[in-house]
């Protein structure tokens, strides 16, 4: 009998799902973080509420991104985790997978409509997390956040990856860098960038 079949059985036996860890931690959140999509399914299948929190504040859905399992994330969504959910440090799930490098995470929140400004409680937004953990996310043109940045003109978002020493010479699949772009040149002058 495999784990998932094990869990059915003890529901049908009665199970309390409303029981908590010490940590006010839920079922649900355990099977989320041990990465069980088969046991979240069923415990979700049972009516057991995406949006329960634990001590830190944290759903399910934080759980999946601080560990990694963006196969869950379509999952908890489709079964209405809040999307927006903060900790009680305001940090959304986004936050979460962008702090600790979770590019896949990341890609499927914001494919559910993520808030991607959203400001935790040091008013850090989720790029501001990345930029300062130093990740290096490049997108299928092999751009960079710094290479969007200058594209936009961001100046706020250009010093602030700058300032935590990104590598402004990263050459884009065109062989283009932030200091080729006219825009950044034009925003920031030549002292940010040479």
């Amino acid at each position: 009998m495999g784990k998932a079949e094990s869990a059915e059985v003890l529901m049908e036996k009665g199970a309390n799902l409303g029981i908590r860890t010490p940590a006010a931690d839920t079922a649900l959140h355990l099977a989320v973080q041990a990465g069980a999509a088969s046991i979240a399914g069923l415990l979700l299948s049972k009516g057991m509420d995406t949006n329960l929190r634990n001590q830190a504040e944290e759903t399910p859905l934080h759980v999946a991104a601080l560990w990694d399992h963006g196969a869950l994330v379509g999952l908890l969504v489709s079964a209405g985790a809040r999307i927006n959910a903060v900790t009680k440090d305001f940090a959304t799930p986004l936050h979460i997978a962008s702090q600790r490098g979770h590019a896949d995470v990341a890609r499927q929140l914001l494919h559910h409509k993520a808030p991607v400004n959203a400001q935790d409680k040091q008013a850090k937004s989720p790029l501001h997390l990345a930029a300062e953990q130093g990740h290096k996310t490049l997108d299928m043109d092999g751009c960079t956040p710094l290479h969007y940045a200058s594209m936009k003109g961001n100046t706020d978002i250009l010093k602030l990856l700058l300032a935590s020493g990104k590598n402004k010479n990263i050459n884009d699949r065109n062989r283009q860098n932030m200091q080729n772009k006219k825009v950044a040149t034009e925003f920031l002058g030549s002292k940010y960038l040479y």
